[in-house]
């Protein structure tokens, strides 16, 4: 292969669902086609320079084992270059995961298969969430606006989960404001899970599932016939489900109340929470106010999909 052997991945944005899809909601995801992170093949010791050794040593030898290698080369040194932080809700372990897939498949000279990607990198994941749901993986590897519905814990008759792909037309007036505060995926899905183990709390989790189906359903509809302000306010719906569950925090309460006054329709934390990262939709025409409103409260970054 002439030139240096190179891969990358976008970020991704949940839209709706996030934590309820465990739950029997439905999660909508958003692909963030202009914000990437890139790896390039090095020269040096075998390892990724943004993971610790050891688990830079597992991640790069379960790649290979997706190609059937049993050992990795003794050059095979990957730098990684983001456009976005890592832990703030962006999918940055599967962003990795896919273009770690794609950059072994191109130093093995195996021909690119989308579909083996996004399984490919969903094993990968494993290694960071133990049981990815699989949405960030697909959004980023076929950098497609994805939904997936899991299947209900409060109903034995509700179907298998189901997934698939959303047309959104172009134009989606969307902007991401990171906090600095890096998430905790782990324990927030915990805090969930806590919640559950009583009987008030699985009651309550129940009633905000189905709140949160209706809300993801109503935004799925409205991104696909483009009705831009309809989907920005369920941003706010969701996001009461969320905080309600004590998933926000101070810094995302700054940035939203901010993009809100700015002139937004709708903002919400995206991820895990207890940290992480905001999205915004605003008017098109208001955008670049809303942006400089969300740093002037403390955004670290503002992105655009």
């Amino acid at each position: 292969m002439n030139g240096p052997i190179q891969a990358e991945a976008c970020a991704k944005v949940i839209a709706y669902g996030e934590h309820f899809v465990l739950w029997g909601g439905l999660a909508v995801a958003l692909p963030l086609p202009g914000v990437k992170l890139r790896l390039t093949l090095t020269e040096g010791a075998p390892g990724i320079d943004v993971l610790e050794a050891a688990k830079a040593e597992k991640l790069l030898g379960k790649a290979f084992r997706l190609f059937g290698k049993r050992k990795v080369p003794e050059d095979f040194h990957v730098e990684c270059r983001s456009d976005f932080p890592p832990v703030e809700g962006l999918g940055g372990s599967a962003a990795l995961c896919v273009a770690l897939t794609r950059l072994v498949g191109r130093y093995l000279e195996v021909p690119e298969d989308e579909d083996d990607v996004v399984q490919g990198a969903n094993e990968l994941e494993k290694l960071f969430h133990g049981t990815p749901s699989g949405i960030d993986a697909s959004t980023i590897g076929f950098q497609q606006p994805v939904y997936l519905q899991g299947a209900s814990v409060f109903d034995d008759t509700e179907p298998e989960p189901r997934a698939g792909f959303l047309d959104i037309p172009e134009g989606l007036p969307l902007l991401v404001a990171c906090t600095g505060v890096k998430g905790d995926t782990g324990a927030a899905v915990k805090m969930v899970r806590d919640t559950a183990s009583t009987e008030r709390g699985s009651k309550m989790l129940a009633a905000f599932t189905g709140t949160a189906l209706n809300v993801a359903l109503q935004g799925a509809s409205a991104l696909r016939s483009g009705a831009w302000r309809e989907a920005g306010m369920l941003f706010n719906d969701n996001h009461v489900l969320l905080a309600g569950l004590g998933l926000s925090c101070t810094e995302v309460e700054r940035l939203r109340l901010a993009a809100l006054a700015a002139g937004a329709w709708g903002a919400k934390l995206t991820g895990g929470g207890i940290g992480g990262s905001v999205a915004v939709m605003a008017p098109p025409e208001r955008l670049a106010a809303v942006r400089r409103a969300l740093v002037a409260a403390g955004a670290t970054l503002v992105l655009k999909p």
